[in-house]
């Protein structure tokens, strides 16, 4: 197959498989090779291979400046594509994924909506693809591999969750984000196996579930936890973790001498002089001042004095009185 008719086929409106910047695609493929458009394409797609095919021709400043002065608007939706825009490329692309409309995406960027309407054509088209969650996984956000493994980062993530909770739910997320801030992404609780538990019911819920449900402040703090960009083993303790450790931090820690003056007069200390070896939840218990059933059979116990050495002689025999010790056994 000649290399026009390839790029035809995979760039045409009509196939289904085809990217969101199709257009843009297709225009650079046919001024590259020096080819028409294929017939029967729409007038998004012939206006910019127009304006890109003149941009490329004009020399002369003048004439570039002019070309740009008079289609201003696709001018600027390339410089958000990859010009000096390019900054908010990911947040125009988050929101179309979200459902937001042409009037909606631009105030946020106090630019003119005909720049967004262009950006969409050109660039960003998936309008048609809004329904195929798949499509969006995989195709648009990239979070899948061609073989269907999980490629997450923070962009990827946001921009799943913009697609699943829709415009109100976005917008709702943003709010709690921005009024939580940082502060709330350094106490982020949740640990990996929350985080993979989380992403899991987000590919099975994507698309199909409402803004409102439980799932929103779980996937908002698996976000806030992404976005502190630490390995598994510095995850923020959760809320049982910090409470361990604050009543670890309390503790009285002490050694030698020291510790003996922190024991007097206590219950621990009188039994840490006992014979008796308590057990981890009895010494909890008594040192919270709690009654511990069965100790006061222990009180007063004596252990037998300890066993006296008795060197041996050869075969087991103990050594009598002036009798050297045998070192070897005798010969037979």
């Amino acid at each position: 197959m000649p290399i026009a008719d390839d790029f035809r086929r995979r760039y045409a409106a009509n196939n289904p498989l085809a990217p969101p910047d199709r257009r843009f695609r297709l225009v650079r493929k046919c001024l590259h090779h020096g080819v028409p458009l294929p017939w029967g394409e729409d007038a998004a797609t012939r206006n910019l291979h127009h304006f890109l095919r003149q941009y490329e021709n004009a020399w002369e400043p003048s004439r570039k400046k002019r070309l740009l002065t008079d289609h201003p608007q696709l001018d600027l939706a390339l410089r958000l594509y990859r010009g000096d825009g390019r900054r908010y490329r990911f947040w125009i692309e988050t929101y179309l994924l979200a459902g937001a409309t042409d009037s909606v995406v631009a105030p946020l960027l106090a630019v003119p909506a005909g720049a967004i309407a262009w950006f969409r054509a050109a660039f960003f088209d998936v309008e048609s693809l809004l329904e195929a969650p798949l499509r969006i996984l995989r195709d648009v956000i990239g979070a899948l591999d061609d073989d269907g493994r999980w490629r997450w980062d923070e962009p990827k993530l946001l921009q799943a969750l913009a697609y699943r909770l829709k415009l109100d739910g976005l917008q709702q997320w943003l709010a709690v984000a921005d009024v939580e801030g940082s502060a709330a992404a350094s106490s982020a609780w949740l640990r990996l196996r929350t985080q993979l538990t989380a992403e899991f019911k987000l590919l099975l819920r994507v698309g199909g579930a409402k803004s409102d449900d439980k799932l929103l402040p779980t996937l908002t703090k698996l976000f806030q936890c992404r976005a502190l960009k630490r390995d598994a083993d510095e995850m923020p303790l959760t809320a049982h973790e910090q409470a361990i450790k604050a009543v670890l931090e309390d503790l009285p820690f002490a050694c030698g001498d020291d510790a003996e003056r922190l024991l007097e007069g206590t219950e621990v200390g009188r039994w840490d002089h006992e014979a008796a070896v308590l057990r981890d939840h009895e010494l909890l218990r008594l040192s919270a001042g709690l009654p511990v059933a069965g100790l006061a059979e222990l009180e007063g116990l004596k252990l037998p004095p300890p066993r006296r050495n008795v060197p041996l002689g050869g075969l087991g025999r103990p050594v009598g009185p002036g009798e050297p010790p045998v070192t070897q056994s005798p010969k037979v």
